[in-house]
Order: structure tokens, then C-alpha cells, then sequence
């Protein structure tokens, strides 16, 4: 018993132990990428409940028994940052959020960091948080306006390469129907959640009134109200649904990131385009 003991309170025991602990840091950083990119679906509440609380527990009972060690620190540390995309976009899936954040939280003020460190960096992490809170504020009011959307169940072509849904716009005005197409074929699926591809649609239909349609797949190609909307050698030939690789998606962010800067400027500052007609309105008078 008391080999057993030294054992365990042996530091190089320890050392060893707590590269397990770069577990969580890996599993944040995938979960955190899946869902900035990925739509994230529990598809089985019971089998993904048993196999997060598995892994949370075996992972806390790790990191807890080599808090005081360098790696598990540092893990600790970042935690709380690493695990803010995954609760911006998978708020209200808290069978996933819930855990996660819980461990980073625990973890964070049992680590063997410094309190002055763990001050400065908490307070940092508030301050990113709030400002992610502001950004998505503004986001949803400023930009993405009053309106309510509702998306229709899928209808995927009789290949399974292509799907399209739906989108019924309430607004102020007299609404709209939107349809879109996007592959069908980059879901990633595991045992109790899937992560359902974003960002490769391409709108087919669009009118501005609420409407019920006709959907038709003819193999790869859709007919909307019997009319040919969609081709499927179009978007072979233009490669409309190419693979969005890591940079690309990168790449892509930052181009949001610009574009949604220079949105919600104008709306709260104004444009500089209406600055500069004033300006030569003013000097023809």
C-alpha cells in the first residue's frame, strides 16, 4: 500500500500522467472548429449523455490529480478561451456545453497557476466573452434584422448527392421563400452526434411573398413549381460545392469578419459615401 502510494505521489508519475490532460485541449480546439463550420446535432440524447460524461469524469479525475504540473496548467489556462466557439454556436445544446464549460471552469481555479495570473487572465477572458456577447448583439439586430425564418424538413435528390430546403421569411413586409441546394454528402456522423456541413449553399429560388412550392428531384436535377431550377452539371462544371479546406474557410472568416465591421460601421456611424455626397452638395450650393 504505501509502494502504491509513493507510486502515485511521485512527480515524474505525475509528469507522465498529465500529458493525458492535452486531451482536452485537443478536444476543444476539434469541437471549437466543428462548430464555427459544422452545424452540431445530438442525435442521440442518451448514448452522447453516457459517453461526454465518461470522458468529462476520467479527464477531471487526470487533470485534477496532476493540477500542479506544468502541462495540465497550461491546458487549464487555455481551456476557458479554447471552448468559447463551442459555446456561441452550440448555445442550447447544453448536454455538450455544460460539461465542457463546467471542467474548463473547475479546472481553471484548481490549476497551479498563480492567483495574480489566474486574475489577469480571468479577467481577460470576461473581457473577450463580453465583447463576443456585444458582437453577436450586433449581429443578430443590426444585421440580420427582425425577421423570422422558418426551414422546411430536407428533400434530397434521388442520388443523395444534393439536398434543399426551404426557408419561409417572416418580415415587416410581405415576407419571402427562399430555396437552397447544398451537398449532402459532407455530413460527418459519429455514435450520438453529427456535424452537418454550412456554408456551401446556393440559393435557387427566391421571391418576395410567402408561398407553398412544388419540390421535384429528376435524379440530380430540381424542378421547382415544375420549372428546372437546378443542374446538377452546372455545379459539377463550376464546382459550386468544391470542399472547403481549413484555409479556405480561414480565409473566408476573415472576409466576414471585414464585411460585418464595415456593416454595423455605417449602420452606427454612417457611410462614408453619404459624407462625401453632403460634402459636394454643400460646395454646389
Amino acid at each position: 500500500m504505501a509502494l502504491l502510494k509513493d507510486f502515485f505521489n511521485n512527480k515524474w508519475t505525475k509528469r507522465c500522467v498529465s500529458i493525458f490532460s492535452l486531451t482536452l485541449g485537443v478536444l476543444t480546439v476539434i469541437l471549437s472548429y466543428m462548430a464555427l463550420f459544422y452545424d452540431v446535432v445530438i442525435t442521440n440524447t442518451k448514448t452522447f449523455g453516457i459517453t461526454i460524461a465518461v470522458v468529462v469524469v476520467v479527464l477531471g479525475a487526470i487533470m485534477i490529480y496532476t493540477r500542479k504540473n506544468l502541462i495540465t496548467s497550461i491546458i487549464s489556462m487555455l481551456s476557458l478561451l479554447l471552448i468559447l466557439p463551442v459555446v456561441m454556436f452550440c448555445w442550447g445544446n447544453w448536454i455538450l456545453v455544460i460539461p465542457i464549460a463546467v471542467l474548463s471552469v473547475v479546472m481553471f481555479f484548481l490549476c497551479g497557476a498563480s492567483e495574480n495570473l489566474k486574475t489577469i487572465i480571468g479577467t481577460t477572458y470576461v473581457m473577450i466573452y463580453i465583447m463576443a456577447v456585444i458582437a453577436y448583439f450586433l449581429y443578430s439586430n443590426l444585421i440580420v434584422g427582425q425577421t423570422r425564418d422558418t426551414k422546411s424538413e430536407n428533400y434530397v435528390s434521388e442520388s443523395g448527392t444534393y439536398r434543399c430546403y426551404i426557408i419561409d421569411t417572416i418580415d415587416s413586409s410581405t415576407g419571402s421563400t427562399k430555396i437552397y441546394v447544398e451537398p449532402n454528402t459532407y455530413d460527418i456522423y459519429y455514435n450520438g452526434i453529427a456535424f452537418i456541413s454550412k456554408d456551401y449553399e446556393r440559393i435557387v429560388y427566391n421571391i418576395r411573398e410567402r408561398r407553398d412550392v412544388e419540390i421535384e428531384w429528376r435524379e440530380d436535377d430540381l424542378y421547382i413549381d415544375d420549372e428546372l431550377r437546378f443542374r446538377n452539371s452546372d455545379a459539377i462544371e463550376n464546382e459550386w460545392f468544391t470542399f472547403l479546406d481549413y484555409k479556405t474557410r480561414i480565409t473566408n472568416i476573415k472576409d466576414t469578419i471585414s464585411d460585418l465591421y464595415g456593416k454595423v460601421s455605417d449602420r452606427l456611424f454612417g457611410s462614408d459615401d453619404e459624407d462625401t455626397s453632403d460634402d459636394t452638395s454643400t460646395s454646389e450650393e
